[in-house]
């Protein structure tokens, strides 16, 4: 059976009282949703105690008695306290004075993030669909996938190839007659 908690956002926690600061949860924490009770089960007044509720954490301004304590509180589904962005400012600002006036130009990092490193392989080619349709016919799909390959597989090993897959339908004059698969393959190791 699945647990119930992971499916909601409704949390039920206890927590030692070690320090002047709780870390209630790694999401961010719906405010006014809070709710602290001390071992007895009696709610705690909320003067004594200040919620950041984005950073998700519990600053005690009068610690209770108490060794322990049971929050209930709910969170959202993400944590809104964390740095999201697309690109960094600070590749901007670690140039020169320039960098800053010109924020259109940007170097992003070497990092080599190839999906699937071919090596010393040039490859290149294309991947198209289309759908045709008219007044007296059928909708028809076309598809097209070339890839042209050359380069040293390993240091004794060249390759060149073309792989070519056509599904287009041809209509000679007039008739509807299609040619289903069209495909041609060249693949040479010297």
């Amino acid at each position: 059976m699945v647990n119930g908690q992971s499916l909601s956002n409704i949390r039920y926690k206890t927590y030692s009282l070690a320090g002047d600061t709780l870390k209630l949860d790694s999401l961010s924490l719906v405010p006014n949703t809070i709710f602290v009770r001390n071992s007895t089960g009696e709610i705690l007044d909320s003067t004594s105690y200040t919620i950041k509720a984005f950073e998700s954490k519990l600053i005690w301004n009068k610690k209770p008695a108490a060794d322990s304590i049971k929050i209930f509180f709910r969170v959202y589904p993400f944590a809104l306290a964390d740095e999201t962005y697309n690109k960094s400012y600070a590749k901007y600002v670690q140039g020169n004075a320039n960098s800053v006036m010109s924020p259109f130009i940007y170097n992003p990092d070497d990092v080599g993030t190839k999906l699937i490193d071919f090596g010393s392989l040039d490859y290149n080619g294309s991947f198209a669909r289309s759908i045709s349709f008219g007044n007296n016919q059928d909708v028809v799909l076309n598809s097209l996938f070339n890839l042209q390959l050359s380069g040293m597989l390993t240091k004794d090993l060249e390759i060149t190839a073309a792989i070519t897959d056509n599904n287009i339908p041809i209509q000679p004059e007039g008739n509807t007659q299609q040619i289903q698969e069209f495909d041609k393959i060249f693949i040479q190791i010297r």
